[in-house]
This record gives structure tokens, sequence and C-alpha cells, in this order.
């Protein structure tokens, strides 16, 4: 158990850091059981140019449809993504696309 959670916390990590090097300010769920593991938030520069804050629950494998209808249909107003990182070299990034109530791969 103890190893599932380092390795969860080492990829909301390295999300973390990918994030703060795009202007984002961070602020991670430690030890969450909960919908968001991060919440992103713009620096001024970036809302500026229309960025948003949003939530992002990281995973290191298969996401269920449960889960991600879990993640979509929470009453948080902000944007939400999920970000999973499967063979430990190249992230699959998921937006919730709230028009059209679907997720969409972006990467």
């Amino acid at each position: 158990m103890i190893q599932k959670y380092s390795k969860g916390r080492r990829l909301e990590y390295q999300a973390m850091y990918i994030l703060r090097k795009e202007g984002y300010y961070c602020f991670r769920s430690a030890g969450s059981k909960g919908i968001l593991d991060i919440i992103a938030i713009p620096n001024l520069t970036l809302a500026k140019e229309g960025k948003r804050p949003f939530g992002l629950q990281v995973k290191s494998g298969i996401i269920s449809k449960a889960e991600k209808n879990k993640i979509a249909n929470t009453d948080i107003a902000i944007l939400k993504q999920i970000w999973i990182k499967p063979d430990y070299k190249n992230w699959i990034i998921y937006v919730y696309d709230d028009i059209n109530c679907e997720w969409k791969k972006i990467v």
C-alpha cells in the first residue's frame, strides 16, 4: 500500500512540476482519496490569455468509466482533467468538455 501511495505521489509531483513550469500555481491534496489530486491556477499572464483554473486526477494506469463519470459529475465549478502515465514515459491527458458532456483525449 505504501509503495502504491508513493508511486502516485511521485506522479503528482511530476505533474505539478510541468504545470509550474508553464506558469500555474499548484495545490496538492495530500493523501487524497477524493475526486481531484491537484488544483492548478494560472498566473496573471496565463489568465489574460484565457487560461482557467482546473483540477486534475493523476493515475499511473487505467481509469475506469465509473471513475471518469465521478470526476465529470462532481459539482465543483472548475475545469476537470485526468493525467495518466501508464508507461512512465508519456502522459495521456483527458479534458472534460462540459458542453458536450464527454472526455476528450488531448495528448
